[in-house]
C-alpha cells in the first residue's frame, strides 16, 4: 500500500492495494486448504470482519477533510492532510511491532484481536501484523499459520472492499491498470515462491528491509511529501 501511495491518491492506493490482497490471499488458502484451523479462523474472522466495516467507513470520512497544512521547503512541496498522519502513524506503529515483536505483550483473545486487526485493516489496508502477533500465540504449525492467517485476511478483503466501492465510487475507474496488472501478477508470483521456499527461505532480511520501508514511507506521509 504505502508503494502504491506514490503513485496513487491514498484512499485510492489502499483500495487497490486490498484488490492485490485478495488475489494472492485466495491463491494462498486453496493451496493451503487442509492447513487451515477453521476454529481458529471463525473465531477470529468473526470479529475482523464486523470490525472491518467501521474501519472502511472511517478512511472515508478521514478522506472528506481538508489539508491541515500546505508548505514549500527546498523545493519540495508538502500537503499535510489528517488521513495521511494517520496512515503514516500506523505504519510506523506495525513496522516498530514487526520490529520489536518479543517486546509486545502477548494478548490470547482471538475475539478481541479479530476486532483490533478487523478494524486496523479496513481503515489502513495493513493488518497482516497484527493479526500475527495474536495467532502467533496459538502455536499452529508453519503451514496452518499461513493458510489460516490467508483466509482470515480474505474475509476482511472481501468487505472492506465492498465498503470502498460504495465510499469511492471511482475506484475502479480511477485504477492505474498497468500498476494494478504488475503488482497483482508479482503478488501470485510471490505466493507460488513462497510455496517452494517454505521450508527452506529464512524472511529475517526481507523483514528487515519491509520494516524499514515501513517507517519510511509512514514519515513521509505523516510529513504530506507523499
Amino acid at each position: 500500500m504505502p508503494v502504491m501511495a506514490i503513485f496513487l491518491p491514498l484512499p485510492i492506493a489502499i483500495g487497490l492495494t486490498a484488490i492485490i490482497h485478495l488475489v494472492h490471499n485466495v491463491l494462498k488458502t486453496g493451496m493451503l486448504w487442509k492447513a487451515i484451523d477453521w476454529n481458529i479462523a471463525l473465531r477470529f474472522g468473526s470479529t475482523a470482519l464486523a470490525a472491518s466495516i467501521p474501519g472502511a467507513l472511517l478512511l472515508k470520512g478521514l478522506s472528506e477533510f481538508t489539508p491541515i497544512k500546505e508548505y514549500s521547503f527546498l523545493g519540495i512541496k508538502g500537503e499535510i492532510l489528517l488521513l495521511h498522519i494517520c496512515i503514516g502513524l500506523l505504519l510506523i506503529l506495525f513496522a516498530t511491532m514487526e520490529a520489536f515483536p518479543h517486546k509486545i505483550y502477548r494478548i490470547k483473545n482471538l475475539f478481541f484481536g479479530g476486532a483490533i486487526s478487523g478494524f486496523f485493516g479496513g481503515l489502513s489496508g495493513n493488518q497482516g501484523a497484527l493479526r500475527s502477533i495474536f495467532l502467533i500465540n496459538t502455536n499452529l504449525d508453519t503451514k496452518a499459520f499461513i493458510g489460516t492467517n490467508a483466509v482470515i485476511a480474505v474475509i476482511v478483503d472481501i468487505i472492506r472492499l465492498v465498503i470502498y466501492s460504495l465510499s469511492f465510487q471511482h475506484l475502479l475507474t480511477r485504477a492505474h491498470v498497468p500498476l494494478l496488472s504488475i503488482a497483482v501478477i508479482a503478488g501470485m508470483s510471490g505466493v507460488f515462491l513462497g510455496m517452494v521456499l517454505l521450508k527452506k527461505i529464512t524472511i529475517e532480511f526481507i523483514q528487515k528491509i519491509i520494516i524499514a520501508l515501513l517507517y519510511l514511507l509512514g514519515t513521509l506521509l505523516v510529513l504530506g511529501i507523499i
